[in-house]
């Protein structure tokens, strides 16, 4: 599995709805205040504060930007010649293997999994997130020599990390205008077609007629975020004893 234990995950609300719990099947929890400007976390029996921030950094920080009024996507984005295009797909469908694969030939990365837009100027802007590309290990055997080619993300879980440092693929760390959006579907999907008719739930996240959409692209998986910086958010993460 990708995180130890079980991977449910319980949304609450208390303290006359002041406050959002966030937990987790394997006892990991995190209380947010209602604005989404502070953040406890604490981690489930025998995890540790490194596995709390991957935590943090994925779903919990997905919740935060939408609390905040972010339009936020499961999608990873990169820059190219100053533009953003995100790739969009359900989990599984290669928006993190893609990532990867055009970082290597060039393409800075702005984020992966966890996509957040701020309406600029009229414009949709993509943010940049956390320099690093998080990796199935059958990815990394793919992409690289062998999954020893990167480390662990944390000791005991298997997904890998390429680093955005500039040593094998670069960091995009300002924000870029939302260009195009790519939705990845798996090999044994139905012929691609054209989006012209995006469902409802598209159409709370873009202005689809500013930003050109295709599907049918077919796959074979330190320092603080920028844009938790950004957002001005206090983390106060515990560790447990």
């Amino acid at each position: 599995m990708f995180v130890p234990g079980d991977g449910s995950f319980a949304v609450s609300e208390f303290a006359d709805r002041r406050f959002f719990q966030l937990t987790y099947g394997d006892g990991t929890r995190f209380l947010m205040d209602r604005g989404a400007t502070r953040i406890w976390g604490e981690p489930g029996t025998g995890l540790c504060h490194d596995d709390l921030c991957v935590y943090l950094l994925g779903p919990v920080m997905g919740f935060v930007l939408r609390q905040r009024g972010n339009t936020t996507l499961h999608a990873s984005a990169l820059s190219f010649r100053g533009r953003a295009m995100a790739l969009v797909g359900e989990a599984g469908a290669g928006k993190s293997t893609t990532a990867a694969a055009l970082a290597l030939r060039g393409w800075p990365v702005l984020c992966e999994d966890v996509c957040a837009l701020e309406l600029i100027f009229g414009k949709y802007q993509v943010l940049p997130a956390y320099p690093r590309v998080c990796l199935w290990p059958d990815s990394v055997d793919f992409l690289f020599s062998g999954r020893a080619a990167l480390p662990l993300i944390v000791r005991g879980w298997e997904k890998r990390f390429l680093a955005l440092d500039g040593t094998r693929a670069e960091f995009a760390s300002t924000c870029s205008p939302l260009a195009a959006s790519f939705f990845l579907l798996h090999a044994r999907t139905k012929k691609p077609r054209r989006v012209s008719n995006p469902s409802h739930s598209a159409k709370l996240c873009f202005n689809w007629r500013r930003i050109p959409t295709w599907t049918g692209i077919s796959t074979a998986g330190s320092a603080p975020p920028n844009s938790t910086r950004s957002l001005g958010l206090s983390v106060l993460l515990s560790a447990s004893d």
